[in-house]
């Protein structure tokens, strides 16, 4: 296996020189291809601020940041811009779907951004969608659909255009649980059956638990990583729960 995407020494701080705060110090992360991470860890751990740095929304105060062979780091923010739309998909909690678009427009948005063919648009949302069980929802608008479905109109967008990684912030966040299986359960078929590279951060132990490897983050450090190895998913969110509570944390599932 390769890297897909490694983290060096990298530093986030805020401030100036008499009030400075370090949300980062000296973290490193290698992700091989084909990898599904989850990251946690308490609120204010730096679980958004590093995966801001890594997904080239915010930049680290010091350190290299590869992805993809490419370092993130010295790129200008016109290479940066292109580079998030060809090589990175992005999940948010509250889907960043428009509402003036249909959902099929919505997932060819990163495409038609690249002037990709119509036809060539038009293969790829027909693919993704069909990956995704929402084809029945292609000509409707996100107001006309449910929670859960917009969300996987959202992971459609990330996939379409084959990105190198996929980061996704909390995304089963506004989701009930029967929404949230069920869109763990596809990021689950996307990471073992199309081979994607994914990093979730997520405070839910049982989302973690779709998850292969966890890396919990406490004051700006990896403080423990957790491996799912040959554990049943059952197994490997007990082993969360014990890594959670021995590291003084907790989750709504934690109960």
């Amino acid at each position: 296996m390769t890297s897909i995407l490694k983290a060096t020494n990298l530093r986030k701080q805020y401030g100036n020189n008499s009030t400075t705060f370090t949300a980062l110090d000296s973290v490193n992360i290698d992700v091989e291809t084909g990898e599904f991470i989850g990251i946690m860890g308490p609120s204010g751990a730096g679980k958004s601020t590093l995966l801001n740095a890594l997904s080239t929304i915010d930049l680290p105060t010091s350190g290299d940041i590869e992805i993809d062979g490419a370092n993130i780091v010295t790129m200008k923010e016109q290479q940066l811009s292109q580079f998030r739309r060809e090589k990175l998909g992005f999940i948010f909690q509250d889907y960043n779907l428009l509402d003036t678009l249909t959902i099929s427009e919505n997932i060819a948005l990163p495409l038609t951004l690249s002037k990709v063919k119509a036809a060539d648009i038009l293969t790829r949302v027909e693919e993704v969608a069909k990956m995704l069980d929402i084809e029945s929802l292609l000509g409707k608008f996100p107001n006309q659909v449910s929670g859960g479905q917009k969300q996987r109109a959202a992971v459609a967008r990330a996939m379409i255009t084959k990105p190198a990684l996929i980061f996704a912030d909390e995304p089963t966040g506004a989701l009930d649980s029967k929404n949230a299986q069920s869109l763990l359960q596809r990021l689950q078929y996307l990471h073992q059956e199309e081979q994607a590279t994914i990093m979730m951060v997520t405070h839910d132990a049982q989302a973690a638990s779709f998850s292969e490897r966890i890396l919990f983050i406490k004051d700006g450090v990896i403080s423990h990583e957790l491996t799912k190895g040959a554990q049943s998913q059952n197994q490997f969110f007990k082993a969360i729960l014990a890594t959670m509570e021995a590291l003084g944390e907790e989750s709504e599932h934690a109960v």
